[in-house]
């Protein structure tokens, strides 16, 4: 029989195959040709055009042979790109066409647009007007068919120029029109530029060099403005938009008879990175414009620049040649080396699935093995289970009846709990009934001491009052009977009796009280003990003044005082002690 062990090995050894399909499959997914693609793109910006095409040709491949023809639409259609940087505009115009074919196979007239325009640029690079016309106007038929304004904008600019160039002003102007009503707020600044420029060329094919000249001068300053504010408008204006203005420019200024801001115009169109055509374009122009100024020495200088430049931009294109030559021969091995690669993963493929499929039948044997092994022990523990089963149920049922006598004795001692939980929540009961009933007299007892207060601090004002209009009779002290009065007077204001009888009940009455504000706060002296028992009473001002025998001033600095002692606040006082009170009768 086989062992365990063994048998894990081979459950290893067919994950280790699964995980090699997964990877092979991988390699066949549109993630993986959009990994391609994002590759393909990052070389053509190094102009590293082979690695490009190497790439987007394996993707091309992998799409035509799992049908993806949106994959292979985009794989054309870069390949197209890439011609179209090295120059070979023919092979660029071949792949667009194949883009094209491909959108229509996919019913999306978005890329059928996107095409048509691309084979339009392409026969406009390669002097075939006609034809860039033709494809120009499919492309903007279409656009207004989906109903894109911003597309339709910029077909209709680009069939606006075509139109200038092939001295068509009239219908120039229609497209003009045309552009200017699609554009809104929401559209970039470069369209209302792009418009602009075809506008100009269109004043100077009509001669109106007054309108071309300040619509030019307009566009400059704009530019001027705002080329500062970004970083990626800055690029764009000088590689494109500012060359080609300068030299309208100079033409326009040309036709003028302003021969010297022509040649300004001319010359300042150097400092702003134009391209290779751009630059026999210009000196030409300042070829021309110094020969008409009789500057023969410049004008030659001039022309030789123009020889010069066309003979890089002849070594340009006839090395882009070359190398588009080279690139497609690299291309054919290239995509040979694939077809062969592709013959050898599709052989290996089937190899795996041979083997995929033989490992797949050894662990269903194996299962099968392990399967009745299994049967035969689970029989055998069966009986030992029964055996166990039986003796935990007779364990189990003892345990039952010794639980349920424990539920039982549980069950009288809880009675026995409530029971003497309500004997001693009856005796709680009572026990705050009758402190309630003590803080109650204790209250009452407060109450009539308070209104006898209340009664001998009428009486003291009445001896005061007394004792003030004896004070005002004239040669009192003469009068011995008088001056008796007036002595027995004063001592009866004194109030050291009636203090006395105050704190000896009020000691009576709340000793608990007392006892507690002693031990909490012992450095509290009696004259504090005095006070704090007026403001425990709630007496305003002028009874505890009677009973203290003190003024108001005097008065209120003791009880700053005493709040500062106890660390408190005088506001706070009173609930202090009500909260003491309360806590001592518990």
């Amino acid at each position: 029989m086989m062992k365990k062990r063994s048998f894990y090995k081979i459950i290893l050894l067919f994950l280790l195959f699964s995980i090699y399909g997964i990877e092979y499959v991988n390699a066949n997914t549109k993630e993986y040709c959009e990994q391609l693609l994002k590759l393909a793109e990052d070389e053509r910006v190094k102009m590293d055009y082979a690695k490009a095409l190497e790439y987007l040709t394996e993707v091309k491949m992998l799409a035509e042979q799992n049908n993806w023809l949106d994959i292979k639409r985009q794989s054309v259609g870069r390949m197209a790109f890439v011609y179209a940087d090295m120059m070979d505009y023919d092979k660029a115009m071949e792949y667009h066409i194949e883009s094209y074919n491909i959108s229509i196979q996919l019913s999306s007239k978005e890329g059928e647009l996107t095409a048509l325009n691309n084979i339009g640029l392409m026969c406009f690079e390669s002097g075939k007007m006609q034809e860039c016309w033709k494809y120009g106007e499919k492309a903007y038929n279409i656009a207004v068919e989906l109903n894109d304004s911003l597309r339709i904008a910029q077909l209709a600019i680009n069939l606006a120029s075509l139109a200038n160039i092939t001295d068509n002003i009239p219908l120039s102007e229609k497209y003009i029109q045309i552009a200017s009503n699609m554009l809104g707020n929401e559209s970039e600044f470069w369209e209302f530029v792009y418009i602009e420029l075809v506008m100009i060329d269109n004043f100077f094919k009509k001669e109106e060099y007054n309108k071309a000249e300040l619509l030019a001068l307009t566009v400059l300053k704009n530019l001027q403005n705002i080329e500062y504010e970004s970083e990626k408008f800055q690029k764009k204006a000088y590689k494109n938009i500012k060359p080609s203005l300068l030299i309208r420019l100079s033409t326009i200024y040309e036709k003028k008879n302003d021969l010297d801001k022509a040649i300004s115009y001319a010359q300042q169109a150097l400092y702003y990175d134009p391209t290779l055509k751009e630059e026999i374009e210009i000196y030409e122009q300042l070829s021309v414009l110094f020969r008409a100024k009789n500057a023969f020495d410049s004008a030659f200088a001039y022309k030789d620049s123009v020889l010069i430049k066309k003979d890089a931009l002849s070594k340009i294109i006839n090395n882009n040649n070359l190398e588009s030559n080279r690139i497609k021969f690299d291309l054919l091995n290239s995509e040979k080396e694939l077809a062969e690669n592709k013959a050898k993963q599709k052989a290996e493929r089937t190899l795996f699935i041979v083997i995929f499929i033989g490992v797949f039948v050894l662990l269903l044997v194996l299962f099968w093995i392990f399967r009745l092994k299994s049967i035969k022990n689970k029989q055998q523990k069966t009986i030992e289970l029964e055996k166990e089963k039986n003796e935990k149920l007779l364990l189990f049922q003892q345990l039952r009846e010794q639980e349920t006598i424990a539920l039982l004795e549980q069950e009288r001692l809880n009675n026995e709990k409530l029971l003497l939980e309500e004997k001693l929540q009856k005796q709680e009961t009572l026990a705050l009934l009758e402190q309630e009933r003590l803080n109650n007299e204790i209250e009452a007892k407060n109450s009539q001491l308070t209104a006898k207060i209340l009664s001998h601090s009428n009486r003291y004002e009445w001896i005061k009052e007394i004792l003030e209009s004896l004070l005002e009779i004239p040669d009192n002290s003469r009068n011995s009977t008088l001056e008796s009065i007036i002595r027995k007077l004063k001592l009866e204001l004194t109030g050291s009796v009636e203090w006395n009888n105050f704190l000896t009940h009020f000691e009576q009455m709340n000793s608990l009280l007392l006892s507690s504000i002693k031990k909490m706060h012992p450095d509290l002296n009696a004259n504090d003990i005095q006070l704090l028992a007026c403001i425990y009473l709630d007496l305003d001002t002028k009874k505890t003044t009677y009973l203290l025998n003190i003024s108001n001033v005097a008065y209120l600095k003791k009880k700053q005082r005493l709040a500062g002692k106890m660390g408190l606040k005088v506001s706070e006082l009173h609930n202090y002690l009500k909260n003491i009170a309360t806590a001592s009768s518990l």
